[in-house]
């Protein structure tokens, strides 16, 4: 993810790599406090027991590498859109009220906050886009996948 040694040399990246680890140290506590208030609010489990099974559990997946990550990945989508669908199930069977959709005040910043947490989402996740056909070799392990092209276009290109 460090790519500014070009730009500062190698000793000059140190800051750099420094304030992106703080980012992700921040990305992973994020996420660890947002499963555990989920499965608080799902299952009568305390807060405290969640966080730390959360932590244990990603420090595990982390230390065991790339391979169980992407293998974790794999399973994981399937279920997320199994849940998905059961959510939106849920949510057309349901559906809100007319006040719901009524305008309400927005605070600006709000907007342009989030306006710039998804540009800067969306301008970081650029270089790590997989190819066509990596893509479908980690979601179907045993199938063929040799008649994919293996870059989306060229202006994909990790060079």
């Amino acid at each position: 993810m460090i790519q500014s040694r070009a730009q500062f040399g190698v000793l000059g990246a140190i800051f750099p790599m420094l304030f992106v680890t703080f980012i992700y140290f921040g990305f992973s506590v994020s996420n660890t406090l947002l499963a555990a208030q989920t499965v608080n609010g799902v299952v009568a489990v305390p807060r405290s027991v969640s966080i730390v099974v959360f932590t244990i559990l990603s420090f595990a997946i982390a230390l065991y590498g790339y391979k169980l990550i992407h293998d974790t990945q794999r399973w994981l989508t399937w279920i997320a859109c199994a849940i998905y669908a059961v959510v939106f199930v849920i949510v057309l069977s349901n559906p809100p009220s007319l006040d719901y959709w009524l305008p309400v005040a927005t605070k600006p910043a709000l907007v342009f906050a989030g306006i710039g947490v998804t540009c800067t989402f969306a301008l970081s996740f650029r270089l790590m886009l997989p190819t066509i056909r990596a893509t479908c070799r980690a979601m179907f392990p045993r199938r063929r996948c040799s008649g994919i092209p293996s870059r989306a276009s060229p202006l994909h290109s990790s060079r």
